[in-house]
């Protein structure tokens, strides 16, 4: 319905959004007899150039009807034969019939008739003209009205002569600092910049539709931010340039409190800066050239206060969006520097850009001295050890008896290590042993009677038919007091002594030879809990001793490591299910097998070297990356670019922030400082012409 309104009628001005209904025929016909009269009297207008006939046309019958509130403005065109009255709304021109006009007020709520000639007033502030019918025939205009060639005038109530110059387009410093920047071309920008960073942490396929659509909202962002300064001749509005006198009372002044300074000329009342006050006086009943907005708001009086000047003097500067564009920028390079860090793209892509330097090599002391660089694509082949990390415990446990992994090699020509073996780990197997065969009997060759010992089976207990030999054997694997307590303090209960050491003494003399003990079923699984507790422990510090040495390679060689962990040897997983299952006992077992498997294995690596160094004991550390896919090294190069656009935006927009705030700080006391001075030379020169 909002398409068939009439043109001029949708585009007037109303400060709050307008209604619109329908024309009654009551309201056409009155409109239609304003009109016959109006008409009757025809308008010739003469200027210079040419004669113009204006008759006014009567709306359609279907019109539509705009109710909407706004100030309207009056200008006098006059010479020395008569007047003629032109309203505005702001810069829109409408016809106001007179009867109206004495219920202007500052504010007016109007209804507006488009007509093909102008918009037609038919009623102000719930008076409608309707009312005057009987006074039409009394309004007419003059016959002819001949304007001479120089520049219009605008009267108010014949008191205050106004010389209307022109109407110009506002200049830049004036469209600055007038219209009011948001923030939607910066927030634009961000979530651009926020898509690009996030899409590098997706999956492929939806990898380059989303750094498409943030690359495209962030060159949109870009458009929203500079299209007022691309297009602002389509953004700029009129500035009327007048001459004429300010006067301290507005036509309005009295009755609107709000206005700060209550000056008017011809009837408007004159909107100023707040930081004009001071020098207004200077300047009141004079005349001077101003040049103000439709709405009265002054951007340029006499010969110094000017906004054109203030802007290109002393340039306000916004700096909202940057501050918006730093914090943005910030954080997303927190966000990349610690999930998707920067040197590995810039490493590949530089290796892209020179092309590739293949080195291929099968000899140990070859690649120790070849002259190599980060970039370079190498192939190794060798027989090395899979390099074991020193903290391997510390890192979650993923490996937690395994001290291999062969994303590392280390490749030298020193014969390997031994595999690992400890006493202590004897121990822990032969006690663990013996508990098992006690506790779970499963031969005949005992020294119980066998009879005997099926009964007690039967019965749900369990038989230690040499107790001493546990005795012994706990303390070969715990010799310290501190150490083993549990376990100890166990065995103590079960025999009819109170101190360890008189138990350990009396096992060592032969006196409990042939002393069983017999454990009812919760004893029993007690104590082989404490034994596999007490074992886990130290095979477990076994492990991590192996471990230690393993990984302690010799002087020199060649460290060769997977940056992404890929493994170099063509072997089953490690943390395989049935692995991690395994007893601390079985774990050492398999240490020794992988030991002296993987000590001395084949292995093949291949990659771009991305770091290269020589530690203190003269290894030297080639640091590869697996040669990128297509769709990889896309997603390296755009993370690499995207990286470089937000250190470029922090840098920049931090320091536009830091400048445009100090250039702030003192932006006001230097205008006040330059009208002080403009002002003092003018009082100065008229006392001197009045000495």
């Amino acid at each position: 319905m909002k398409g068939k309104k009439g043109n001029d009628v949708d585009k007037l001005p109303f400060l709050i959004h307008a209604n619109y209904r329908k024309i009654t025929s009551d309201e056409y016909q009155i409109i239609c007899d304003y009109l016959k009269y109006t008409n009757s009297e025809q308008i010739l207008i003469k200027t210079k150039e040419v004669t113009i006939r204006k008759l006014f046309d009567f709306p359609k019958r279907n019109a539509w009807v705009s109710t909407g509130c706004n100030a309207i403005t009056r200008f006098s065109l006059i010479n020395e034969q008569d007047n003629l009255w032109r309203y505005f709304i702001d810069s829109k021109e409408v016809h106001l019939p007179r009867q109206l006009e004495p219920y202007l007020t500052t504010q007016n709520v109007m209804d507006v008739v488009y007509t093909d000639t102008l918009p037609l007033v038919i009623s102000v502030n719930n008076h409608f003209l309707a009312d005057f019918k009987q006074d039409f025939k009394q309004f007419h205009f003059a016959r002819e009205i001949t304007f001479p060639p120089v520049n219009a005038l605008i009267q108010e109530s014949g008191q205050q002569l106004v010389k209307f110059i022109k109407v110009r387009k506002e200049t830049l410093e004036e469209y600055k600092l007038n219209r009011s920047f948001s923030l939607w071309g910066s927030g634009v920008i961000c979530v651009g910049l926020i898509v690009c960073a996030l899409s590098l942490f997706v999956i492929a396929i939806f990898f380059p539709w989303l750094m498409l659509f943030g690359g495209l909202t962030f060159f949109v962002g870009v458009y929203l931010l500079y299209r007022p300064y691309i297009f602002r001749k389509r953004y700029q509005q009129d500035i009327r340039c007048v001459v004429g006198k300010p006067k301290r009372l507005g036509l309005f002044g009295e009755f609107d409190k709000g206005k700060k300074h209550n000056i008017s000329l011809a009837g408007i009342d004159l909107i100023y800066p707040s930081h004009w006050e001071p020098f207004l006086e200077y300047e009141i009943d004079q005349a001077i050239n101003i040049d103000m907005y439709a709405n009265g708001y002054v951007v340029r009086q006499g010969r110094y206060l000017s906004l054109h000047e203030e802007a290109r003097r002393y340039p306000y500067k916004r700096y909202g969006k940057n501050l918006m564009l730093m914090i943005t920028s910030f954080f997303l390079m927190l966000l990349l520097h610690f999930y998707e860090p920067v040197h590995l793209p810039a490493r590949l892509i530089f290796h892209w850009l020179n092309g590739e330097n293949y080195r291929h090599t099968t000899n140990y002391t070859e690649l120790e001295v070849m002259p190599l660089q980060v970039g370079d694509y190498i192939a190794v082949k060798g027989v090395g050890m899979c390099y074991v990390p020193i903290d391997l415990i510390e890192k979650g446990n993923r490996f937690d008896f395994l001290p291999f992994d062969c994303s590392g090699i280390y490749w030298n020509n020193i014969s390997p290590s031994p595999i690992p073996e400890s006493d202590i780990v004897e121990k822990v197997f032969s006690l663990s042993t013996t508990v098992k065969q006690q506790l779970y009997f499963n031969n005949l060759d005992h020294k119980v009677n066998q009879q005997l010992r099926r009964e007690i089976m039967k019965s749900g207990m369990n038989l230690l038919d040499n107790f001493s030999d546990i005795i012994l054997k706990t303390n070969s694997l715990c010799p310290l007091n501190n150490e083993c307590f549990r376990l100890k303090s166990a065995l103590v209960n079960l025999s009819d002594t109170y101190e360890w050491s008189v138990l350990v003494a009396r096992a060592k003399n032969g006196k409990l030879a042939g002393i069983n003990v017999i454990l009812r079923p919760g004893g029993a699984e007690t104590l082989e809990k404490l034994v596999n507790e007490t074992t886990s422990f130290y095979i477990n510090r076994e492990i991590e001793k192996a471990a230690a040495l393993l990984n302690s390679p010799l002087p020199r060689g060649v460290l060769l490591i997977s940056e992404e962990g890929k493994q170099f040897v063509d072997l089953v997983s490690f943390h395989s299910p049935v692995i991690d299952s395994y007893t601390p006992l079985q774990k050492w077992q398999e240490l020794q097998k992988l030991s002296d498997i993987l000590m001395h294995t084949p292995f093949e690596a291949k990659g771009i070297i991305t770091k290269l160094f020589v530690d203190a004991k003269g290894t030297r550390h080639i640091i590869l990356h697996s040669k990128p896919s297509s769709m990889l090294l896309l997603r390296y190069i755009s993370a690499f670019l995207l990286n470089l656009v937000l250190m470029a935006t922090f840098i920049l927009n931090f320091i536009l922030v830091i400048t445009r705030k100090r250039i702030n700080k003192w932006r006001l006391k230097s205008i006040r400082q330059y009208y002080e001075h403009c002002f003092n030379i003018v009082s100065s020169s008229d006392q001197q012409k009045n000495i």
